[in-house]
């Protein structure tokens, strides 16, 4: 059998990051009670690891994480997960004297930054509505709009002719553009910064410099992930076929029936962890 394994892959940086210092935070604080407001990462074996380290997961709609702060303690400590909040939410930490952690991407950070520097000016933001990278990112600002990638705009819209545009960091070129097309054609002069998660993109490129008709895709990460599916809408648009499998354990690739027909390419999202993928492709590589 033909197998290949796309480097890079598994964790990102940003994700080692932050799951080293969840594991620190607990380490350091054996008997406290500690929240996660929002899944640290869109992973199912993430938050299994969550549980482990006995770490209650709030995973809500944003505004009730304000609602939840009042049910806190003196001594209870929070951790904002990697996709990111805007400031209010540490300013009511703080109010209520809860001890907080930020593990938000620094690439995330890097977005945010820019955006607040033109905080006078009117922002397009383009994302996935119900992703709390988006969700959060768009609310930096009272002038930033929220353009859905499959709704258009979904809260008003600029009323200048040069907005300045930032997007979600996992989303693909192609969407991106589409995006970009539809409003170029009401806006004459927009501005749009690159937000494009290197990482992200450096897997999205690859992967689409080594498809082809006879490819057999394993996705390796979860379905609820953003970046993986960005990986999976580009497979799709380039080979028009189903010929994946999305899988997020060792146990689900067992149940994968081999074609010698297929050149089979293993490729993961960012939020996959190492072992997980290395495991597969040892199994793969052994049939």
């Amino acid at each position: 059998m033909n197998i290949k394994l796309l480097k890079p892959y598994g964790y990102c940086p940003g994700v080692i990051n932050a799951i080293k210092e969840v594991k620190k935070l607990r380490k350091d604080n054996p008997t406290e009670n500690i929240y996660m407001f929002g899944r640290l990462i869109h992973n199912e074996l993430i938050d299994s690891l969550m549980n482990e380290l006995n770490i209650k997961v709030i995973d809500c709609e944003y505004d009730k994480y304000f609602e939840y702060i009042n049910k806190l303690n003196i001594g209870d400590i929070v951790i904002l997960s990697a996709h990111g909040h805007e400031k209010s939410l540490e300013k009511a930490l703080f109010e209520k004297g809860i001890l907080f952690i930020d593990t938000t991407c620094s690439w995330i950070k890097t977005i945010h930054n820019k955006i607040l520097k033109h905080k006078d000016h009117e922002i397009i933001y383009i994302g996935k509505s119900n992703h709390i990278e988006a969700v959060t990112t768009s609310l930096l600002t009272e002038h930033t709009y929220f353009y859905d990638i499959q709704k258009g705009f979904i809260n008003g819209r600029p009323i200048t002719n040069n907005p300045y545009v930032f997007y979600q960091s996992t989303i693909t070129n192609d969407t991106l553009n589409k995006a970009l097309d539809d409003l170029k054609n009401n806006y004459e002069k927009i501005k749009a910064y690159k937000c494009s998660c290197p990482q992200c993109k450096l897997r999205q490129n690859i992967l689409s410099a080594e498809i082809n008709e006879k490819t057999f895709l394993i996705l390796v990460g979860s379905k609820t992930s953003s970046n993986t599916n960005s990986l999976l809408e580009i497979y799709q648009k380039i080979t028009k076929s189903n010929n994946f499998i999305i899988v997020n354990s060792f146990d689900e690739i067992t149940k994968l029936e081999i074609n010698p027909e297929f050149d089979y390419l293993i490729t993961s999202g960012t939020s996959t962890p190492n072992k997980t993928v290395l495991d597969i492709f040892k199994y793969l590589r052994s049939l």
